[in-house]
């Protein structure tokens, strides 16, 4: 057998870095403080923050986003 075929089948498999995964599976629920409607836009994604609803759930990757960090002082954040 070649060497190509061999290398991800079987034992040779490459293990996962699971730390890593599990970091960024991490869930927060962050909460808008302030007492009007809100729209945080983390890269592609928007959330909406009114009335009705003040809170949403982040992963770890979107909390440490520098679009979410520049308007952390609007949020508290709790692990869920």
């Amino acid at each position: 057998m070649n060497e190509k075929n061999n290398k991800y089948s079987g034992e040779m498999k490459p293990e996962r870095n699971t730390t890593v995964e599990k970091e960024h599976d991490r869930r927060f629920e962050i909460q808008f403080t302030q007492n009007r409607s809100f729209e945080l836009r983390i890269g592609r994604k928007t959330f909406l923050f009114g009335t009705g609803n003040r809170t949403h759930i982040l992963n770890k990757k979107e909390l440490d986003h520098p679009d979410f960090q520049q308007q952390a002082r609007y949020f508290t954040v709790r692990e869920v």
